[in-house]
This record gives C-alpha cells, sequence and structure tokens, in this order.
C-alpha cells in the first residue's frame, strides 16, 4: 500500500488474485492502439528526459572543466 502511495505502483492484490488481475490488465492493454500509447508514454516522459539529458552535458562540462 505504501508503494501505491507514493506511486511506485498503480495498485495491489492478493496475491491469490494475482494471476487474473495480470490478465485482466494484460487484455486491457492489448487493446490500446500502440502507436497512441506509445506517443503518450514519449509526452510524458519528456520533461524527464530533457532534463537529465542537461544533467548529463552540465556533469560532462564539470568533469573537463576539473581535468584540465
Amino acid at each position: 500500500e505504501q508503494a501505491v502511495d507514493a506511486g511506485f505502483l498503480d495498485y495491489v492484490v492478493p496475491a491469490t488474485e494475482l494471476l487474473t488481475a495480470a490478465r485482466e490488465k494484460a487484455q486491457a492493454m492489448a487493446k490500446l492502439v500502440r502507436e497512441s500509447h506509445v506517443a503518450t508514454k514519449r509526452r510524458v516522459r519528456e520533461t524527464v528526459l530533457k532534463e537529465m539529458r542537461r544533467a548529463i552535458e552540465a556533469d560532462i562540462e564539470e568533469w573537463n572543466t576539473r581535468l584540465t
């Protein structure tokens, strides 16, 4: 439950219901239009990826400065 509250998981099911829940989720995901799903995930992640790239570039610049 704490993992759900923290945003690491969408939901938790009892072990006895795991297989059923997994099948239901897989069936729902199979109905998604793949291109739309990929585009949505890319848009959601875009900000984070840009920030990661910026941080990597800043780290490289800092290390280059230290090494020269």
